[in-house]
Formats: C-alpha cells, sequence, structure tokens
C-alpha cells in the first residue's frame, strides 16, 4: 500500500472512531434526560455500607472516644435504638451534635412517662432549663444503672453529689440506706408530689419503712434526727 493510501485509511480509521464517540455521547445524555429506571442500572452499594447497620457505620470512627466506647452495653443499643434516632446524619439545624431536637426534648420524644415526674409540685429543675437529661445521664452507655454519668461502690449515685455534696460525706457514721442502695430509695429523683422529692408523704412514714413504728407518732423524725445523711458525731445522726 502506498504512503497516500495509508494516510487515507487513517483518515477513516479516526473518523469513524470519533463518529462512534459522539453517538455513545449523546445516548448517555438522553438516558440521562429521560430519568428511566430501565434505561439506567441501579449503582452498586458502596462498599463501606455493605451489610452493616446504622449503628456500626458510626461506630467505626466513634467508638475509639470515651464517650462511646461501652454504647454495646447501653440500654439503648440493646433497645434496637439507632444512632440516626437521634442524630442528623448530614447536619442539624436544631442544636450541636447533629441532635435532631435539643435536650430535653429529644429524650421526652420517647421517655414521656418521666416528662410526667417533673410537672408534680417537686422536681428537679429541667423543664426550666436549670438542668438536662445529659447532666445526669449519658445515652451511649455506662457501667451505671439507668446510663448515669457517674457513681461508685462506695456512694450510691455519685452523680447526685455534684449538685448536693454537702450529702456526700464521707462520715463517721454512715447512713447504710445511702451507702447500699443510694438516693433514690428515699428520693424520687425526676419529681415528686413530696416535700425534698421524699417517695413518702412525710419523713415519719419514709423511716418506718425500714425503722418500724416511731417513738413520737406525731412528731418528724428529722427534728430529732437531723442529720439524716450521715453525721460526725452521732451514731443516731442526732447532729
Amino acid at each position: 500500500m502506498s504512503k497516500k493510501n495509508l494516510h487515507k485509511e487513517r483518515r477513516r480509521i479516526s473518523l469513524v472512531a470519533l463518529t462512534s464517540l459522539g453517538l455513545a455521547l449523546a445516548l448517555g445524555a438522553w438516558i440521562g434526560l429521560s430519568g428511566s429506571p430501565s434505561a439506567l442500572a441501579a449503582p452498586a452499594p458502596m462498599p463501606a455500607l455493605q451489610n452493616t447497620t446504622p449503628n456500626e457505620v458510626c461506630l467505626g470512627c466513634h467508638e475509639k472516644m470515651k464517650t462511646f466506647f461501652q454504647f454495646g452495653r447501653s440500654v439503648h443499643k440493646l433497645s434496637a435504638v439507632g444512632c440516626d434516632s437521634c442524630h442528623q446524619v448530614h447536619g442539624a439545624q436544631a442544636s450541636e451534635r447533629l441532635l435532631k431536637k435539643k435536650d430535653p426534648d429529644l429524650c421526652f420524644a420517647c421517655h414521656g412517662d418521666v416528662k410526667s415526674k417533673f410537672y408534680l409540685s417537686h422536681n428537679h429543675r429541667v423543664l426550666q432549663g436549670a438542668l438536662k437529661c445529659s447532666d445526669c445521664h449519658t445515652p451511649h452507655g455506662t457501667r451505671n444503672r439507668a446510663g448515669l454519668r457517674k457513681t461508685n461502690t462506695v456512694a450510691k449515685y455519685e452523680v447526685c453529689f455534684n449538685c448536693h455534696p454537702e450529702k456526700r460525706g464521707p462520715w463517721v457514721y454512715e447512713h447504710l440506706t445511702q451507702k447500699a442502695e443510694g438516693c433514690s430509695s428515699c428520693h424520687g429523683v425526676h419529681g415528686s408530689p413530696n416535700p425534698y422529692l421524699l417517695t413518702y408523704r412525710s419523713a415519719r412514714e419514709l423511716c418506718s419503712q425500714c425503722h418500724g413504728i416511731p417513738h413520737f407518732a406525731t412528731v418528724s423524725c428529722v427534728n430529732c434526727h437531723t442529720q439524716i445523711h450521715g453525721s460526725n458525731f452521732s451514731s443516731r445522726f442526732l447532729q
């Protein structure tokens, strides 16, 4: 084949290739505009999300953080509450931490029974904005009951002493109920119809649950046993 014919053949092949490419691009554009489900194949799932739950995807990054590493033992996890139940994955307008609502409104969406206790005559000031649920509880799991942020084996409900340090001690004479069972053995921690958030109408009724019939049926026990949480001077908590 002469050089002239070879040059013509190369031009013909190039023209065919360009024409084919143009037709392919035009066809692709038409399919994209048509929006026909049958025209486009479904995209393959992202490899990182295959065979995983939303929680597992989130924990892939967040589980190493101190506040998340016990999420697997949390009540939320065991109750099939996922990260996306409380958080918006790609952004949130309501509040920080990508929360769908602000604390405590977000918590009350599920815990309506607890919300009702804050309407009782004596309560912790959560509805007034003085406290938040997350001040006492962590939604991501701890080793403590009720997801409390802080407690230990020496003084139950250590989280209560963040606001009530005068009740903490240590005392020479401990009130064993507080030491063994914690504050909630005598107090309704969210709210109560009784003064001081007591679980019974009066201190006398409350004390009689453990100590039997009081000495003076018409007098409150704390009139004499004034240091009921603990004392450094009296084994009977008289001072």
